[in-house]
């Protein structure tokens, strides 16, 4: 090879080099975030609850990926971040706006959080009620030793979280509760498994409570409801009652059993009751309905009935009307033989399923 033609050869390799060293260096042009997306946008948090916020970047090849997490006011809910996810810890009542920021593009999700069972004074309700066996006239003064807030309220502290579900029974006699509407600081009360709620007191004071949920209290097995304003009950979540008796309610229309195989006392009397769901319950052997106004009640889910009374069913309160009882065969020839001959069972008209 001659010499101008090494010289040649030789530019072209140097050129080259260079032509990759610049792309090398220079590298592919950098994507733009578009959108940053968190999976949830709005909250609602009480103590001893956490969420967890998990955020998104579009496109998913985008150059930046990492998210910087904020809070504003700061105060109300704590931060940890975690990448891409961050859990949300409520601190005190209020809201706050958590901010997922990627370079210049940002979401937010509005947080609330309310940590405090204050409501309707259910503290002071529930400290002025009896704990113990409040099945016996020995029930004692409720003592949590709780922690307070200055203006008396009880924060859902991981401290006080354990006292209150600490507490196994519970008596909240009608006079504690006057003007509540609602007992729904009952929720937090997760080890209670004995629960009187009300009784007319010598005055006759009847509470406005018109709800109670207990969903939540799923291990209670002695529950006794009187003396409220309800328009329902539902016991369907709370599998594990042995004996349910709720009497004087006078507005109380409608009660649902749980399906279980624990129930075995249901007492029901001076309630308008015209809707009662008895689904599954294998070892019920009590079933005393007096004083409501039942037209047909379906009780082929209790195959074990010892004690039936469930006649002299009204219209009115005081017009009696006719109940069709749904039986098993079985059930059947216990009523032919024992249960229709009772003044319990007055004005019943069955049939079998």
């Amino acid at each position: 090879m001659n010499k101008k033609k090494r010289i040649s050869l030789t530019g072209i390799a140097v050129t080259t080099v260079l032509v990759l060293f610049s792309a090398v260096a220079c590298g592919p042009d950098p994507i733009d975030v578009l959108a940053v997306k968190l999976d949830q946008t709005e909250l609602t948090l009480t103590a001893g609850k956490t969420a967890v916020l998990k955020a998104t970047v579009e496109p998913a090849n985008a150059t930046v990926q990492t998210v910087t997490w904020s809070v504003e006011p700061e105060g109300v809910v704590t931060l940890k971040a975690d990448g891409n996810s961050c859990t949300v810890t409520p601190v005190k009542n209020g809201t706050a706006t958590v901010t997922a920021t990627v370079g210049a593009v940002k979401a937010v999700c509005t947080v609330t959080s309310g940590i405090s069972i204050d409501d309707l004074n259910f503290i002071e309700l529930v400290e002025n009620g009896k704990t113990g066996d409040i099945l016996e006239s020995s029930g004692e003064p409720v003592s949590i030793g709780w922690e307070k807030n200055g203006d008396g309220t009880v924060p859902l502290t991981a401290a006080n979280l354990e006292k209150i579900e600490a507490l196994t029974s519970l008596a909240l006699p009608t006079e504690l509760y006057p003007q509540a509407d609602s007992l729904d600081g009952l929720k937090w009360f997760t080890g209670l498994d004995q629960l009187v709620l009300g009784f007319k007191s010598a005055s006759g004071v009847l509470s406005p409570v018109k709800e109670a949920d207990l969903s939540s209290l799923t291990r209670l097995n002695f529950l006794s409801v009187s003396g409220l304003s309800l328009t329902d009950l539902d016991l369907s979540a709370n599998a594990l009652l042995e004996t349910v008796m709720v009497i004087l309610n006078p507005s109380l229309t409608a009660l649902v059993l749980p399906e279980s195989t624990t129930l075995s006392t249901v007492s029901c009397g001076e309630c308008p009751l015209t809707s009662l769901t008895v689904s599954q319950a294998p070892n019920l052997m009590a079933l005393m309905l007096t004083n409501t106004r039942l037209s047909e009640l379906d009780i082929t889910g209790c195959p074990n009935l010892i004690m039936l009374m469930c006649g002299n069913q009204t219209s009115d309160g005081t017009t009696p009307q006719t109940l069709t009882l749904t039986l098993t065969a079985a059930q059947k020839t216990k009523w032919d033989s024992e249960w229709s001959t009772s003044e319990d069972n007055k004005y019943v008209e069955v049939k079998v399923k």
